[in-house]
């Protein structure tokens, strides 16, 4: 008995195991239904070749393949951190997006997550001496938890309550630096962009903590208990 042998060229894709596992049942189907054609074929007295003819003349097209998305070997500033881990460049519909990328430190990825809110960044003259030579805002946020508590406990858009933190200064100049691209992918999922001042986690003396511009570039300090200044959540993703 003679079947078709369907070659499918799919270069530059790569296929996961479960999109293999669907285009093999879906194969394994066709060649059954095959069969039966070319046994009710026998039975009207047709030779395999008129069958083979009869195919040939129609356009036979191959399944659609389901795209398998993988995370770059260069991830950039204003790339999508999707909530299933994958980072990506692309705003792939019904996938949730829980940040996006600042910036990026040999393995190490800073993303900006999606809400923020107008907070103080203590409620009273709090001083944590220790913050003020922390240049990362993950060290400084375990040190002052009332000044962060909204960070610490954001639990939105598939981040894990305890995942984000307050950056630091410097880490919010680092965001600086790749506004536009952070913007430009803030801005295509609706959410509220960087503009404005930003509280840091950085200490400045026991009445005041470091604000950030994310307008002008500017760094200022601040009131601690002054509720003019938005606080943004950032993670970080290993590589």
């Amino acid at each position: 008995m003679h079947f078709f042998c369907c070659v499918f060229c799919l270069r530059g894709i790569k296929l996961g195991q479960e999109t293999i596992i669907n285009l093999n049942n879906y194969i394994m189907k066709k060649k059954e239904k095959l069969e039966q054609f070319y046994l009710q074929a026998q039975k009207l007295g047709l030779s395999p070749q008129e069958v083979d003819e009869y195919f040939l003349s129609k356009d036979v097209k191959a399944p659609a393949i389901v795209q398998e998305y993988q995370t770059p070997a260069k991830v950039l500033p204003g790339m999508y951190v999707y909530a299933d881990g994958l980072i990506s460049a692309e705003l792939i519909a019904d996938r949730q997006v829980k940040a996006v990328v600042g910036y990026v430190e040999g393995k190490t990825v800073y993303a900006v997550c999606l809400k923020e809110r107008y907070l103080p960044w203590s409620s009273g003259y709090l001083e944590v001496e220790a913050s003020r030579n922390k240049t990362r805002g993950k060290e400084a946020t375990a040190m002052i938890l009332v000044a962060a508590q909204w960070s610490y406990d954001y639990a939105e858009d598939g981040v894990i309550q305890g995942e984000a933190f307050l950056s630091s200064l410097t880490e919010l100049e680092k965001l600086f630096a790749n506004k536009a691209a952070i913007n430009a992918s803030l801005k295509a999922l609706g959410v509220v962009l960087l503009e404005g001042w930003y509280w840091s986690s950085t200490e400045y003396d026991n009445t005041n903590a470091w604000g950030f511009g994310m307008t002008g570039g500017l760094r200022y300090d601040g009131s601690k208990y002054y509720n003019g200044y938005s606080v943004r959540a950032v993670i970080t993703i290993q590589l």
